[in-house]
């Protein structure tokens, strides 16, 4: 008999492993289902236990965890602070007054 733990600190049943296994692949696709419901990244323990014609034997010491993939797309933060944004340089006009004959204004006032 093999189970293994849920997110919920539950043992829960897995399907049934032939008397004569030595190695079982599991689909990954179901452990972020019911009754798991292990997140992505989550770590998966299992614990197996024979049975003779005796009756069942003890469990076993759980695996080492064994580390789902963690397939969720990375947001990008983005900084602000690291963007560099050009400033805009704006060509005002001179304002004409009386003295810009005086202060020069590069002749914006078009007066001599």
């Amino acid at each position: 008999m093999l189970e293994c733990l849920g997110y919920d600190g539950e043992w829960y049943p897995m399907p049934t492993v032939s008397a004569t296994a030595t190695s079982l692949t599991v689909n990954d696709n179901g452990w972020n289902i019911a009754p798991f419901n292990l997140p992505p990244g989550g770590k998966v323990y299992c614990h197996i236990r024979s049975s003779s014609k005796w009756g069942w034997g003890i469990w076993s010491p759980s695996n080492d965890a064994y580390a789902l993939p963690n397939c969720n797309p990375v947001v990008a933060v983005i900084d602000p602070v690291a963007i560099d944004e050009e400033e805009e340089v704006f060509d005002l006009p001179c304002a004409c007054n009386s003295g810009c004959k005086s202060t020069g204004c590069n002749g914006c006032c078009g007066k001599d």
